[in-house]
């Protein structure tokens, strides 16, 4: 029920630089709670996709684990 045009303001002012720390800071810390687990990266990428970040972003920001 919300107009489109409310959404696409509303995603436009969403900083990436400050939305990517915070997405680093969220797979640091469930990174820390799966070492040693061979599915990790899988886990790493549905858990920041299940807090609502895109596909894209968590890809360019997984490769360092």
């Amino acid at each position: 029920g919300i107009e489109s045009s409310i959404i696409d303001v509303a995603l436009d002012s969403v900083d990436r630089a400050v939305s990517g720390q915070k997405l680093d800071n969220l797979l640091q810390a469930k990174a820390r709670s799966l070492e040693g687990d061979p599915q990790k990266i899988l886990k790493l990428i549905k858990y920041a996709l299940s807090r609502g970040y895109e596909y894209d972003q968590v890809r360019d920001h997984i490769s360092v684990y």
